[in-house]
């Protein structure tokens, strides 16, 4: 079996866990944020188109191997692991798995296309790329993607409207707070203002919005300022909003990556779930209407990026793939 690979990045969004992932940018372009040390010690990079279409073309080919295995009954998953077997590295397996899990657990309607920011791509780069998505998986009903708020804001409706017309579905973007006094501290590199015009240029292009809160990440002595962020949910007609807790540590101590005594102190466990719990109370008022999904994440990611994919949920289910083929030798 020849190379058969493709390139996998270290994150996706919740709801994107069952999606296959096309990775078009490569880290984070900003990658300042203080909560955030999944792409510290890396550069940010564009890949070119070309090489997002390989591996398109590879994710075509292994759907298309991994096909001829399919019966009236089912998967002949002896066929299949036999294949498996003849793969000789990590990343072959990687792949191999990704895309059988994607057709056989996964949403096969599904992709989302990687990393931290790819809405900062050329538009007209990214919309070829979406073309030849629908064009070689036209099976993909669904393409989302990452885009920081000050990137969204920059955008022209033009080039929103080509994005659109080319198959760009549904952009998640992390807002984590609407206090401008929060994402300063925290080193967002977006304001309040930004995320309200890049949260409706979005929505104005038919493309659907999903926004993300982390209530406490600005520490104790700015938590009011969790639900005067509300602010913009009003301005900004999202699909979904999530929130996802995240306390700096433990009281007293600060947010990953930033000393004690730099103004963010944590909250105690307990602390945070009651914080959580009256901010998303505080908010609940704004979704009136909405087709909102609202996620608690108990935790943030954080760390070095090699044991956070040790956890991954991904990467579990990989685990457990392998698992199952191995029981057929």
């Amino acid at each position: 079996m020849e190379e058969m690979v493709f390139q996998i990045g270290p994150i996706r969004p919740p709801s994107e866990a069952n999606s296959l992932l096309l990775r078009v940018t490569v880290n984070c372009p900003w990658n300042r944020c203080k909560f955030c040390m999944l792409y510290k010690k890396y550069d940010f990079h564009t890949r070119s188109v070309a090489e997002v279409k390989q591996d398109i073309d590879t994710m075509a080919e292994l759907r298309d191997r991994i096909l001829q295995y399919k019966t009236a009954n089912g998967w002949d998953i002896q066929a299949i692991n036999n294949e498996y077997q003849t793969l000789t590295t990590d990343d072959q397996r990687w792949c191999y798995q990704m895309v059988f899990r994607w057709m056989t657990e996964g949403d096969c309607n599904s992709i989302f296309l990687q990393d931290a920011n790819t809405m900062c791509l050329r538009a007209d780069w990214l919309a070829e790329i979406i073309r030849y998505v629908r064009v070689k998986l036209p099976e993909i009903k669904r393409i989302t993607s990452y885009g920081r708020a000050n990137t969204l804001a920059k955008i022209t409706p033009e080039d929103y409207k080509m994005l659109k017309e080319a198959g760009l579905d549904r952009i998640h973007s992390g807002y984590e707070s609407g206090s401008d006094k929060v994402l300063a501290l925290i080193e967002k590199g977006c304001t309040q203002e930004e995320q309200i015009i890049g949260g409706r240029k979005v929505r104005e292009a038919g493309i659907e919005l999903s926004i993300y809160f982390m209530p406490g990440v600005g520490g104790k002595p700015f938590q009011r300022m969790d639900g005067d962020g509300f602010v913009v949910f009003g301005p900004v007609a999202f699909g979904f909003a999530r929130m996802r807790a995240h306390a700096p540590g433990d009281a007293g101590e600060g947010v990953a990556g930033v000393q004690p005594g730099e103004g963010l102190v944590g909250f105690s466990g307990g602390d945070q779930r009651v914080h959580l719990l009256d901010t998303v109370a505080e908010g609940t008022g704004m979704f009136a209407g909405r087709r909102a999904a609202l996620t608690v994440i108990p935790a943030y990611l954080y760390g070095d990026p090699v044991p956070f994919l040790a956890v991954n949920r991904r990467h579990d289910a990989f685990l457990r793939i392998d698992r199952m083929l191995r029981r057929c030798v």
